[in-house]
């Protein structure tokens, strides 16, 4: 088994693939791609021969066991865009140039990281004069498959210039806010920042004051 980090990439040594032949040398020994990984793909850094320039980033179906050796086989997780994916699988078998093994399993573990941008949902509403909206995942949302809905954070870069977002504490209760006083409303109330969790429980208001 082999671990590797989204979107990275890890070495298939010798350690996490060999094979062996009492009939062959290892420099006749062949690996073949039976099922290639849906998430990444296998490469082989050797140069081709004649040039100097490595192969990084070409896929490759088939290498040798003496390069597996020399380190040079790499397994690239390259596909996570939109998806999360944690374990990758595919199969493997071996030949001498005769014969050839059954196909066997075998399993990558891929360790998430937060490598993508958060995407933002916003809608435009409208609320009375002098009254108030609360802010729903309708109106606005936001996505990320890397953060947790606690950790996800909205920011009011530009506040509004004709209300305010303030704590919904009592809900849509406007004269529990009236009975605040106006002093202890806009010191305690109004909101610069909130997660998407507070967000979906519904603690957050548009209040429209002017």
């Amino acid at each position: 088994m082999l671990m590797v980090d989204e979107g990275s990439s890890s070495c298939l040594c010798v350690g996490v693939l060999a094979a062996s032949d009492p009939d062959s040398p290892p420099d006749q020994l062949t690996f073949h791609l039976e099922t290639p990984p849906l998430h990444g793909y296998l490469e082989n850094t050797q140069p081709t021969p004649g040039s100097e320039k490595s192969n990084v980033g070409v896929r490759v179906e088939s290498f040798s066991l003496v390069h597996l050796t020399m380190g040079l086989i790499n397994y690239v997780q390259s596909e996570s865009k939109g998806a999360e994916p944690t374990i990758e699988q595919l199969s493997i078998s071996v030949s001498d140039g005769l014969h050839r093994s059954a196909p066997v399993p075998f399993y990558i573990i891929i360790s998430p990281t937060n490598d993508e941008t958060p995407s933002l949902l916003l809608a435009n509403f409208t609320v009375n004069e002098g009254g108030m909206r609360e802010l729903t995942p309708s109106i606005l949302n936001g996505f990320d498959l890397d953060s947790p809905l606690d950790t996800l954070t909205f920011t009011v870069v530009q506040p509004p210039a004709h209300g305010s977002l303030i704590n919904g504490i009592y809900s849509l209760e406007k004269s529990r806010y009236t009975d605040t006083g106006a002093e202890l409303l806009q010191r305690s109330l109004p909101i610069t920042s909130f997660t998407l969790q507070e967000l979906q429980q519904g603690e957050r208001e548009a209040n429209q004051s002017l």
